[in-house]
């Protein structure tokens, strides 16, 4: 965000009269204004660009992310790994202790991704209770790693009970207490997840070149997709790497 210039360092910009009363009125109205406006332009970019329950990026804000990312690597000739997860059994879990528990659910993943993944990483919310994680110059060793780490951080974190802001008082409170949900399940979720690994000598096998080649982006994250399918059917709480041949 821009820095905000104090009254003294405006008027040296324009060559004003500190000593003028109304002149340093006319400021604070104009600052304040100026400011005011430049914060609701970064919190409605804020908005556009990162989910508002988890803090990732939106599903439309990867996809431009992504191309740039491939077309580096493409430059380089170096590796690339994407992940799609999924939170196992989520309508289950929403329909046993309600939308409000499956939000909190849902926020918990969304920070362990944010805690496990490298800086440099890229993580969204794809949509639901799906995520992506975008790993540049990451290879197989790398990506089998990092996956395998976030089902496992997953799967030993305790969620905690929901709390809701109180319109009133303005205090959050816990909508119900641990004894209210059966079995105590809502404390525990687990993801599955589907990953690949690109590099350019990949990109005719996977349509990528010629004059009808289709985006990229949408094609690696199908592939990751379809591996995130595997490891659901394969018995959920699993990792699965696709193979491209």
């Amino acid at each position: 965000m821009e820095k905000k210039l104090s009254i003294r360092e405006l008027a040296k910009k324009f060559d004003l009269d500190t000593k003028d009363p109304k002149l340093n009125a006319f400021f604070v109205a104009v600052t304040t204004l100026y400011h005011e406006k430049n914060e609701e332009i970064e919190d409605l970019r804020r908005k556009a660009e990162f989910d508002g329950l988890t803090g990732l990026r939106r599903k439309e804000i990867l996809y431009p992310l992504l191309e740039e990312i491939i077309a580096l690597t493409n430059l380089e000739g170096s590796f690339l790994s994407i992940a799609m997860m999924d939170m196992d059994n989520f309508k289950k879990y929403n329909d046993t202790y309600g939308h409000v528990q499956g939000d909190e659910a849902l926020k918990t993943l969304g920070a362990i991704i944010k805690d496990t993944i490298r800086e440099g990483d890229i993580s969204a919310r794809y949509g639901g209770e799906e995520f992506c994680v975008v790993l540049p110059k990451t290879n197989k060793d790398g990506l089998a790693s990092l996956i395998e780490k976030l089902r496992s951080n997953v799967e030993k974190t305790v969620i905690g009970v929901a709390k809701v802001k109180d319109k009133e008082t303005g205090e959050y409170k816990i909508l119900k207490k641990p004894e209210d949900y059966p079995n105590e399940g809502y404390n525990h979720i687990t993801i599955s997840i589907g990953g690949l690994t690109y590099n350019p000598g990949l990109r005719a096998v996977l349509g990528l070149l010629g004059d009808h080649k289709k985006d990229a982006s949408k094609v690696l994250i199908d592939v990751a997709d379809k591996a995130l399918y595997e490891a659901k059917k394969s018995g959920k709480n699993r990792v699965q790497i696709a193979r491209i041949e």
